[in-house]
């Protein structure tokens, strides 16, 4: 990433959230990690089934946990970037092949906006 896609002095406006629709293997022990793979400042979230319901119908994500035989599993989800405002209002969505610098771009321009 080069100087023209970094954010920052507002990069502390903004946090990662990764929440999980796969609590059985996502424990917040496994959470912890994440940051680790993915890289930067990453909070990972998890709840019982019911929350996590709640916050995927709010948001409209749609997810499947696949079985198979061997007792081993794969979850389908909805894969996209959701962009939460300052008051908790989703204020863009981003499709899953957003390339980083317009992502970047993106938060950048929301940052600016709110100053």
């Amino acid at each position: 990433m080069d100087a023209s896609t970094q954010p920052g002095e507002d990069a502390s406006n903004v946090r990662g959230l990764f929440v999980t629709v796969d609590p059985e293997h996502d424990r917040p022990e496994v959470l912890a990690e994440y940051p680790n793979y993915i890289g930067g400042d990453l909070i990972g979230l998890t709840g019982s089934k019911v929350q996590i319901d709640a916050a995927a119908g709010q948001f409209r994500v749609k997810y499947h946990k696949n079985l198979y035989a061997s007792s081993q599993y794969t979850m389908e989800h909805t894969v996209n970037l959701f962009v939460i405002d300052q008051t908790g209002q989703l204020n863009t969505l981003v499709p899953y092949g957003f390339l980083a610098a317009h992502i970047e771009a993106l938060l950048r321009d929301l940052l600016a906006a709110v100053k």
